[in-house]
């Protein structure tokens, strides 16, 4: 009985660890994309905004997206690795 209960404890411990780096990863999403910007609206400029899209701001869109897709990738692996140790 101490086996399954120290068992249980270590997949608590596995799943609750990589969950949690997984809520880490999509935390620094949404600050890495606010990140600069005085409001959440500048994130995604309008149509009426349009002239406002210069090149240094579409490659800031870009460095944004880029760093939130390699997050996203980190979380899905920590998912990942959370739901493979329930296996």
């Amino acid at each position: 009985m101490q086996r399954l209960a120290a068992l249980l404890e270590l997949y608590h411990k596995v799943l609750t660890c990589s969950l949690r780096v997984a809520a880490y990863h999509y935390t620094q999403i949404a600050e890495g994309c606010m990140e600069g910007l005085k409001c959440p609206w500048d994130l995604t400029l309008g149509p009426n905004r349009f002239d406002d899209w210069t090149s240094e701001l579409r490659q800031k869109q870009i460095a944004r997206l880029e760093a939130s897709r390699e997050r996203d990738r980190a979380a899905i692996a920590a998912i990942s690795n959370a739901l493979e140790s329930l296996k």
